[in-house]
């Protein structure tokens, strides 16, 4: 082995490395900072329901919500019902969707996270799109959620 071809190894084991420790600082940073946004989110949906339904609501265990995709942020039981939270997309943006299934077979939209006002209208939320969530998550939790 020459010293051109050493120096070109050395060089690209140096960058390997730099990526290797670039990623592990990374998957830290998310694992570090994931628990206290988990955290952040229940207490905003906990403040979000009590404020809405004017008694203390508190989300209990996570649970997984089977088949949902993507767009499911969250789920946790409260009692026999279901709290989600979820990203819907409104004329400005996607916004997060607080909805809950009853138990019994209904789905209730709550609110927007961090929204003084629930009229999701204001936000460019049709009723058209609420009332599909609606139906879509009362056909998923219906076909199954399972505790963490």
């Amino acid at each position: 082995m020459n010293v051109a071809v050493k120096n070109s190894l050395i060089k690209y084991g140096f960058l390997v490395l730099f990526f290797v420790c670039l990623a592990i600082l990374l998957g830290l940073a998310h694992h570090l900072s994931g628990t206290g946004a988990d955290n952040r989110l229940k207490t905003g949906i906990e403040t979000m329901l009590t404020e809405t339904y004017s008694t203390a609501i508190i989300l209990e265990e996570k649970i997984t919500v089977h088949n949902a995709g993507w767009t499911f942020l969250e789920a946790w039981k409260s009692g026999k019902e279901t709290v989600l939270a979820l990203r819907v997309t409104g004329t400005s943006g996607p916004y997060t969707g607080v909805f809950v299934y009853d138990g019994v077979g209904s789905t209730n939209f709550a609110g927007i996270l961090g929204s003084d006002n629930s009229d999701a209208s204001t936000r460019g939320l049709s009723q058209y799109t609420i009332t599909v969530w609606e139906n879509r998550i009362t056909s998923l939790v219906q076909n199954g959620a399972d505790s963490q």
